[in-house]
């Protein structure tokens, strides 16, 4: 009995302060894209990659890089995919 009313307290908890988060901006979801993709292309020599994040429901597209390097040609998501 005492585990189980733990157990609830603590996810009632965690869902409460999930809850109290503000939420994040489009613009604030593709800093946190480009901070983690970024190193890891230059790391791993990836000319060009398309990142697709579902939040809240709703999904949102990013690239980032080159989608022709010979050309210069700049990524979108039509090129990538």
């Amino acid at each position: 009995m005492k585990k189980s009313l733990c157990l609830t307290l603590l996810l009632a908890a965690s869902c409460s302060s999930l809850a109290a988060q503000k939420e994040l901006t489009a613009q604030q979801i593709e800093k946190v894209v480009n901070r983690t993709v970024a190193p890891l292309m230059k790391e791993q020599a990836i000319p060009g990659m398309a990142v697709a994040v579902i939040y809240k429901g709703y999904p949102l597209y990013f690239t980032l890089g080159k989608a022709d390097v010979q050309r210069k040609r700049a990524g979108n998501a039509a090129n990538f995919v």
